[in-house]
């Protein structure tokens, strides 16, 4: 059985369509076939396929087959199969067309085909039934394009011919124009990728470019239209579509033409109107600055007279553009005549007056002859006034006035006004004094005087500037006389009457002698008063006596010492001890190498100085030296030269500047301030001693209270300046290891928060000194001495110091004895505190409190006193410790780690010495430190210095005080411990 097939699925070039392929099933005992095609022989073969390839589209072929036997002999054909080939796939006719950023293809449809195929540069790309492709490409790049047709058994024909072709880029973005005048201002937007643009003006390139994105079209006709085009184009020009504006020109906007004219208020301008159609108006400019705009063709300008405006005209339509400048018209309103003008007839004068003119820089004044008004220039002025001076007594006189601008353009004369000249006037002298403020009719040294003259105008019209003066007669002026000018009076109606006044003043060198002067009046016309003569008598004054009455110290902290080294204000009070006065007094100070100063002058100088008068002057100082002096030199008015030596010393106590005293009458013969001091002999040659560790003094004494009826002692403030010295000198403590480091601190007083903050065991003055001095020194252990000198008392059974602040109302004003104990007690846990030791220069029986006075009469007449007096003191066995010396009440005393030296029992008073201002225990405390109490060894103890201070003070007190001795005390456990070691 032959079965055929038709090629399909495949290009129409391999046969796809047109082949039919034959296949039969092989005939047992046959080796060879015979194949028919229309009756026609194709082949004899052993084969049992063949393809036949010479066939014809849309043609029907009739196959037969038979078998040959081994003799060559043809069997019976098979029967006639028919083969339809199919129709014929052509080739579509495409056409290509560039679009924006894509190539666009399109055929017209074939009959036979259901699908295309799209190729591009070879490659089948897409595959569609439509008859039209967009292909998405990149602008700039040529791509190559080919169609071929498919029908429904899959077969493709053949490709048409290869077309090529590039993209488009899109045209630019946001293309539009803006129009001036006649120019048109063009811009878009980039296209990314293209490589430039072409802008076209009706049809023409007018303007290539590679990245601009605007352009100024220039000199294009007025009121016309044009159209523009754009695009993009690829690196070879090649061109995208364009993007099209229409755009109108502007009209031309054309000069007008101006004139102007000015009257004596304004200058009014107009102009041509301008030919637009369009909507417009006119900007008006004075001297180059817009002054307005309107739709008017003319224009008032009110401007000050007497300057030149120039004005120009432009058109501005209804766009904004503005013309070129019209022509120039200048003008300027001429000044009229002053306004408010009077004239007024005066004694040989006619005085004018007028309102100043805007814009007028001169005023002419003509005389004027009313009879035949011819006028003559009298002359020119720049002011609102003048006066023709120098005329004939009562007689008219006519004048015009006209303004003249800064051009000497005249503006128009006023109407003619006259002035009668007055009659003269007549002064006559109708009385005159001499009058001085002591009353004594003589002028004295600085004593203030007047000779007082009256005058009348008994004339026919007023006086003008009356100017009274004296005249000196030989030798009545001095330069020790001073005489006032007298104002002058601008006018003396007739019949009125004028009283003068002439200072007259005597400085303190006045001279005594007779003054005669005479009394002048001029005037104005020169019809002046005759001379009158007066005289007054002069006598001579008592002179000065500067003097040197005080001085004070004031340093950065409030404080009246100075430091060395260290700047304070040197305040000097100078007073005039004298009921002689001074015009002026000068005082100096003289410099040494000992101490700078501040002071740029060095010489300061005063004006008058009355008696009992005082100056104070101030300058800054430094010292290099403990002691210094400043010399004072003092000149007054009478030539008097005096030098006043002040004798100055660091680290001592002087007044402040608040506390400078004023000398009253009767006044002194002889006063010194700042003498040499005479230094007490406790003060001089104190030995540098030392100690085993080192040492922290707190050195604190109270001499004022705020209750005036508490008394203090006032040995206080040279106890505590001499013990800081001791301090100092002997035991070899700085500053920086004393309490207050700053002495001036607790300068005569010390509250009850101050002890506490000095005490406290915890936040203390007292602890911080002994960390800080530690930590500076670099030692491991110090003790602490402590010195209070100042009043004591018995508060709610308890022993307490009376700070400055003490009030019986408020019990923590008062400050204990046992709380400085307990605060010692803790400041002494810490490890590196060694010994302390308290000297107490106290009076615990204040006068203005409770006294618990036991006279020694008293104490003898007690039986237990005699019992306790009789006890012997038990013998110290070797090995044993010190058994403590109790010699105080156990009411202050301290616990056993604190050694204290008291002033006095309680029961007692503490006494100043009768010699010294010390208090008794602290003048013997100091000698007994300066070496007195040793016992030759050169170490002082504990027991050698009480020993000394307490014989002393008994044997002291004893001869003054014999039933109330003062009776010091110690309270030690160590009484034969080494105080510190003389040198």
């Amino acid at each position: 059985e032959l079965t055929p097939l038709v090629v399909s699925g495949v290009y129409t070039k391999d046969g796809s369509g047109r082949h039919i392929n034959l296949s039969w099933q092989p005939v047992a005992g046959v080796n060879n076939y015979a194949l028919y095609r229309d009756g026609t022989l194709l082949s004899k073969q052993a084969e049992t396929t063949y393809e036949d390839t010479d066939t014809k589209y849309a043609t029907t072929y009739i196959y037969e087959i038979n078998s040959i036997d081994n003799d060559n002999i043809e069997g019976v054909n098979s029967p006639k199969i028919p083969v339809n080939t199919h129709i014929e796939v052509l080739v579509p006719n495409f056409k290509l067309t560039p679009v924006i950023n894509a190539i666009s293809l399109d055929w017209p449809s074939l009959e036979t085909s259901v699908n295309y195929k799209i190729f591009r540069n070879g490659s089948n790309i897409a595959d569609t039934p439509d008859t039209s492709f967009i292909d998405n490409v990149k602008p700039g790049k040529e791509y190559c394009y080919s169609v071929a047709a498919e029908d429904n058994y899959q077969t493709v024909g053949p490709q048409a011919d290869i077309q090529c072709g590039k993209a488009y880029y899109a045209p630019p973005g946001n293309f539009n124009g803006q129009v001036i005048r006649n120019e048109v201002s063009l811009s878009w937007t980039v296209v990314l990728g293209a490589s430039g643009y072409h802008l076209y003006r009706n049809n023409e390139l007018i303007f290539e470019t590679i990245d601009a994105t605007e352009f100024l079209d220039e000199g294009l006709e007025f009121d016309s239209d044009y159209t523009y085009e754009i695009c993009s184009h690829d690196q070879d020009v090649y061109e995208g579509p364009k993007v099209v504006v229409q755009i109108k020109t502007h009209e031309e906007v054309l000069a007008t033409e101006v004139t102007g004219e000015s009257d004596l208020q304004k200058i009014s301008l107009s102009w041509k109107k301008s030919i637009l159609v369009a909507e417009h108006r006119y900007r008006i400019y004075r001297d180059a600055e817009l002054l307005d705009e309107t739709t008017d063709t003319s224009y008032q300008d009110f401007v000050p007279a007497g300057q030149f405006f120039c004005y120009i005209i432009t058109v501005v339509d209804h766009y904004g553009t503005e013309s070129e400048k019209s022509n120039e018209e200048c003008h300027k309103v001429l000044v009229s005549s002053p306004k408010n003008l009077v004239i007024t007839g005066d004694v040989k004068r006619v005085m004018f007056e007028w309102k100043k003119m805007t814009g007028a820089e001169i005023y002419n004044i003509y005389t004027v002859d009313k009879e035949t008004e011819s006028k003559t220039l009298l002359t020119k002025t720049k002011q609102g006034f003048y006066e023709h001076k120098d005329l004939e007594f009562d007689k008219e006189y006519c004048y015009k006035v006209s303004c003249v601008d800064a051009d000497g353009d005249e503006g128009p004369l006023s109407p003619v006004q006259c002035g009668w000249v007055l009659p003269p006037p007549h002064i006559t002298l109708i009385e005159k004094r001499f009058v001085e403020g002591s009353g004594n009719k003589i002028l004295d040294g600085r004593e203030h005087g007047w000779i007082i003259a009256t005058i009348v105008n008994d004339g026919r019209s007023p006086a003008r500037e009356l100017k009274p003066w004296l005249e000196p007669i030989g030798d009545a002026i001095t330069p020790s006389l001073k005489i006032d000018s007298v104002a002058m009076t601008p006018k003396l109606d007739m019949g009125d009457t004028l009283t003068i006044h002439f200072p007259i003043y005597a400085k303190l060198k006045i001279e005594s002698g007779e003054r005669n002067f005479n009394i002048r009046v001029g005037e104005f016309t020169g019809l002046d008063l005759e001379p009158e003569p007066i005289s007054f008598t002069t006598l001579k004054v008592i002179a000065p006596n500067l003097v040197v009455t005080d001085f004070a110290i004031d340093n950065e902290w409030g404080q009246h010492y100075i430091p060395k080294n260290e700047m304070v204000t040197f305040s000097v009070r100078v007073q005039n001890l004298s009921e002689g006065k001074s015009d002026t007094v000068s005082v100096r100070f003289r410099r040494d190498s000992s101490f700078v100063s501040e002071d740029a002058d060095e010489l300061h100088q005063f004006g008058f100085v009355n008696a009992g008068e005082y100056l104070d002057f101030k300058f800054e100082i430094m010292s290099r030296e403990d002691k210094f002096t400043v010399y004072i030199e003092l000149y007054d008015y009478f030539e008097t030269q005096k030098t006043i030596p002040l004798h100055l010393e660091t680290m001592k106590k002087y007044k402040g500047a608040d506390d400078l005293i004023i000398v009253e009458t009767p006044y002194p013969d002889d006063l010194t301030v700042g003498a040499a001091p005479i230094i007490p002999e406790l003060m001089t040659g104190i030995p540098k001693g030392s100690t085993e560790r080192g040492t922290i003094g707190i050195v604190l004494g109270n001499l004022d209270f705020w209750n005036p009826e508490i008394p203090g002692k006032s040995s206080t403030s040279d106890n505590v300046r001499m013990v800081r010295e001791y301090f100092h000198d002997l035991f070899g403590m700085e500053d920086h290891a004393i309490i207050p480091s700053q002495f001036w601190l607790y300068s005569e007083r010390i509250s009850s928060r101050d002890l506490q903050a000095i005490f406290d065991p915890d936040l203390g003055y007292l602890r911080k000194k002994i960390e800080s001095n530690l930590d500076y020194s670099g030692q491991k252990s110090l003790d602490l001495i402590l010195y209070y000198s100042g009043e004591g008392t018995t508060f709610r059974g308890e022993k307490v110091l009376i700070p400055y602040d003490a009030d019986l109302k408020n019990q923590y004003s008062f400050f204990s004895i046992n709380k400085l104990y307990s605060n010692l007690i803790e400041i002494q846990k810490m490890e590196e505190v060694g010994e302390i030791t308290l000297f107490m220069d106290v009076d615990f029986n204040n006068s203005a409190f409770q006294q618990y006075i036991v006279k020694t009469s008293a104490e003898e007449e007690d039986p237990k006193a005699k019992k306790k007096k009789k006890k012997k003191k038990k013998k110290k066995k070797k090995g044993e410790p010190e058994e403590p010396v109790a010699r105080l009440p156990k009411e202050i005393m301290p616990p056993e780690s604190i050694t204290a030296f008291y002033a006095s029992n309680t029961t007692q008073i503490t006494y100043d010495h009768p010699d010294m201002n010390n208090g008794i225990f602290t003048y013997y405390l100091l000698r007994g430190l300066r070496g007195e109490a040793d016992n030759g060894d050169k170490k002082v103890t504990i027991a050698e210095l009480h020993e000394y201070i307490s014989k002393h003070v008994q044997d002291t007190t004893g001869k003054l005080y014999k039933d109330l001795p003062q009776v010091p005390q110690l309270f030690s456990s160590n009484p034969d411990r080494v105080l510190y070691r003389l040198p």
